[in-house]
């Protein structure tokens, strides 16, 4: 009986027939963009990292050189594939140069992922349950810095932000984004193995059949090549990724099962929306105003006629009154006649600073129809080149498009506003991608959240959706209400289920008004997740700095 082809010769003449290797982990790349919303196609953000997996291991089963600058490539052109399209909406704010340099910057994170990853392949092999978790541990501990390296992080088109939709994102109330990404990693790499072992089985069974007649199964079981150095470490991923799972399930349910509202509340969105987007929307302030005091004019009129119910809350989207209306008399009359209007306290969201040329400040206020309470939320995650340009002296000699970058100023609140009885919990704007603003808010009694957001810069592109699919996550993670308030769309509720009510359209000029829970509870990744995120990183630098030790000391004996 001829002897079965060992694991490593099957690969290596897979790879001599599969042609560039850059096709498979451009493939993988795709697919994982698909899984992010407006698709949420969540399966294909498990398959996507599967395939860059698949990719590694391939090169690892291929004698060659240059294996670490080829497993590089393959996580350059997998991140590509993925940001290039995700991140398109940015050229809609500053065209394509600085879409693409923010790109290739997200992709060399990627980069840092493969290679290490790779070399964890190439010592404990790539059919290891060692590789497995030491590959997982290592891509998520990469992602907890980039949720915070530079500039204070982006963690924008992290895989667990792909999963808002799936039965996984039940891990985000214990372990918020790392646990969630471990474990799409986990089941990533469970696809590797089983793959793998299916083909290898497959291949080995066919070619015993011709070589003697024996039975197919038989042959392949009595084989010098066992089954078993496939199928023990496939098993055992799975068990792990299978654990990990039903557990976070259970303490989902457990946690939702036993946590009772303490309160309702009445609140109501408005969407005023804009005539314009891109840049140009800020040439329009005094329009953008008007038209949020008008949507709640609207809202005042169908309370009168019994078609809404009376809100206890309003809650505006940022730059709704991009003028100033702490130094503009026009400004500030215009929100309280729409606060009395409406007979509700209203959240703003105003630029301070511009009209008394003070340092500008991103904030939320709460106004009444006393006018404004003196109690506000200045954004504390600014966003660099956008919102504040790092480096400006020299940047602005370097590029043109340094001009555009504002002159903002962070925050140092709580997140925390109180309103009407209750502790609303503030992100704007791209602070909801920002673990840290929910969970810091809930240890301050938020008992719900309001996400104010200015999407018209992004005109009719993606960005709104998975900016919403984001909000969708922390709903689930922190098991709060969430309310989100856009000039130009989306909004919606998102109840602590992650179910989306009321969602708008772009561009139509709307509003809503739904009774939502009241919270106390606090789930564990409130209170676990700093802590957690930082011992996934000291074990993913001392797995690979003993990795690279180990293979040192197995050189030396060779």
């Amino acid at each position: 009986m001829m002897p079965t082809p060992s694991p490593r010769s099957l690969i290596s003449s897979t790879v001599r027939l599969s042609g560039p290797m850059i096709i498979v982990p451009a493939v993988g790349g795709c697919a994982s963009y698909f899984s992010f919303a407006p698709y949420n196609l969540w399966p294909l953000g498990i398959i996507g990292s599967a395939l860059l997996f698949v990719s590694l291991g391939l090169l690892v089963a291929t004698p060659r050189r240059n294996l670490y600058w080829c497993a590089a490539e393959a996580g350059f052109v997998w991140a590509l594939a993925l940001y290039l399209p995700l991140f398109q909406w940015v050229q809609a704010f500053v065209e394509e140069p600085p879409w693409i340099a923010l790109c290739i910057i997200l992709a060399l994170y990627v980069v840092v992922i493969t290679v290490p990853i790779t070399h964890f392949m190439r010592l404990w092999g790539v059919l290891s349950l060692r590789t497995a978790a030491a590959s997982a541990l290592w891509w998520t501990a990469v992602e907890a810095v980039r949720a915070r390296f530079p500039f204070g992080g982006f963690s924008w088109g992290t895989p667990a932000y792909g999963q808002s939709t799936s039965p996984l994102v039940s891990a985000a109330p214990w372990g918020s984004t790392s646990a969630v990404t471990f474990l799409v990693l986990m089941w990533a790499y469970t696809i590797l193995i089983g793959a793998t072992g299916a083909l290898f089985l497959a291949y080995g069974a066919v070619r015993s059949r011709r070589r003697t007649g024996e039975n197919a199964v038989a042959a392949w079981w009595h084989s010098r090549q066992h089954p078993r150095k496939v199928l023990q470490p496939a098993v055992s991923v799975l068990l792990i990724a299978l654990s990990l799972t039903a557990g976070s399930m259970i303490y989902d349910s457990s946690q939702r099962a036993h946590a009772e509202p303490t309160g309702t509340r009445r609140i109501a969105f408005i969407q005023g929306d804009v005539s314009t987007s891109g840049l140009t929307f800020n040439a329009i302030r005094m329009e953008v105003l008007e038209n949020h005091a008008q949507a709640t004019f609207r809202l005042a009129d169908a309370v009168r006629m019994g078609e809404q119910p009376q809100p206890d809350i309003v809650v505006w989207p940022e730059n709704s009154a991009d003028i100033d209306p702490l130094g503009n008399p026009d400004a500030s009359a215009l929100i309280t006649s729409a606060a009395r209007a409406i007979r509700a306290p209203i959240l703003v969201g105003a630029v301070l600073g511009r009209e008394s040329h003070n340092p500008e400040l991103n904030a939320i206020l709460l106004w009444t129809s006393d006018g404004y309470q003196g109690i506000r939320h200045v954004k504390r995650h600014i966003q660099p080149f956008g919102e504040y340009l790092p480096l400006r002296g020299l940047i602005e000699k370097i590029s043109p498009y340094a001009v555009w970058a504002g002159n903002f100023q962070a925050g140092k609140g709580t997140g925390v506003m109180p309103v009407d009885g209750t502790r609303a919990g503030v992100a704007t704007c791209f602070e909801i991608i920002f673990g840290d603003s929910g969970r810091q808010a809930l240890r301050y009694g938020a008992d719900w959240l309001a996400v104010p957001t200015n999407n018209a810069t992004f005109g009719y592109s993606h960005e709104t959706y998975q900016q919403l699919g984001i909000s969708q996550f922390r709903a689930r993670e922190l098991h709060r209400w969430v309310v989100v308030a856009a000039t130009s769309g989306a909004s919606a509720f998102i109840s602590p289920d992650g179910a989306i009510m009321d969602e708008t359209s772009l561009y139509e000029q709307d509003f809503a008004v739904r009774t939502v829970s009241l919270y106390e509870t606090r789930t564990a990744a409130t209170r676990i997740q700093p802590w957690l995120d930082r011992v996934l990183c000291v074990l993913a630098v001392l797995v690979c700095g003993g990795s690279i030790i180990a293979w040192r000391k197995r050189r030396i004996t060779l």
